[in-house]
């Protein structure tokens, strides 16, 4: 009996991982890029830093976001849950590279795990464009130290979009 009902679970839990949750799909079908908007002295921050490089094209998105799109590309956008493949260069404000991806290399994670800045904004391009991102702290990495990227920081990303699943 015991063997049944550990069977059972087994494979109750083992099917149920193969579908998305309701949470998920509703996530995936509800997810609204412009509910979370930032503070009034992070939208500060991004307009200074854009004042300072005279950077004058750049387009602010709904949550506060600012972005340049290089080349839109073509075909389908990704959705939040989509997987991408990208290739990238994440620098802080003051220039100094975060992390990237080299020339030969590419990233591929689903849209819905990565940081709200990209979440909101890499859905304006599609596939074999490329968009210039400037993140406020609370779209990116928030108030807590990430690895070598600092508190507080306004993130400066580089994406080419490679391939949408």
């Amino acid at each position: 009996m015991k063997r049944y009902v550990l069977g059972l679970v087994f494979l109750v839990v083992t099917a149920t991982g193969c579908f998305k949750s309701q949470e998920e799909e509703n996530v995936c079908d509800t997810y609204d890029p412009c509910k979370v908007v930032v503070s009034a002295s992070e939208l500060a921050q991004v307009q200074n830093y854009l004042a300072e490089k005279g950077i004058t094209d750049a387009v602010k998105h709904c949550s506060g976001i600012y972005y340049k799109i290089i080349n839109e590309g073509t075909g389908a956008a990704p959705g939040v849950c989509s997987a991408i493949t990208v290739r990238y260069t994440g620098k802080l404000a003051n220039g100094t590279g975060f992390d990237s991806t080299d020339s030969t290399e590419t990233y591929t994670e689903y849209l819905i795990n990565l940081i709200p800045g990209w979440k909101n904004t890499l859905p304006l391009i599609k596939k074999n464009g490329s968009i210039q991102l400037f993140i406020p702290p609370s779209l990116g990495y928030g108030y807590r130290d990430a690895g070598n990227i600092p508190a507080g920081s306004l993130l400066i990303f580089d994406v080419e979009l490679l391939n949408i699943q």
